[in-house]
């Protein structure tokens, strides 16, 4: 894994992961395993409120992630959860249901969910 830089455009990596919770091997995998397990519900009631135009439900979902890529250190992917959240927020529609902003989010969002790959425990 690369070394993370956040701010500069590093990708998301184990080391940024070890860096906010610490070198148990046992709880990455498992802080690992949960974030991606949540992923595909997260991921489908964002893109379905922004569908829908649920302002509400979309900035609910977005402080979510917010929240969830935080605790990681997914820093990139929790300032654009922070976006969207502002956008549903303030009901601007036009940015939330912008394909660009959730690209750059789902983009974001891949990177880190292949760096838990690598250690979240296989079933």
């Amino acid at each position: 894994m690369t070394a993370v830089d956040e701010s500069g455009g590093g990708a998301y990596g184990v080391d940024r992961l070890r860096a906010t919770i610490g070198d148990d091997d046992e709880l990455l995998a498992q802080v690992a395993s949960t974030f991606l397990q949540v992923r595909t519900g997260l991921r489908a009631r964002l893109r379905d409120a922004a569908t829908v135009a649920d302002a509400a439900a979309l900035a609910r979902a977005a402080h979510e992630l917010k929240g969830m890529a935080g605790m990681i250190g997914a820093e990139r992917l929790s300032l654009a959860a922070k976006t969207l959240e502002l956008a549903g927020r303030g009901g601007n529609r036009a940015a939330y249901t912008d394909p660009a902003l959730l690209a750059e989010l789902d983009d974001e969002w891949e990177r880190v969910a292949r760096a838990l790959e690598a250690i979240a425990p296989r079933d």
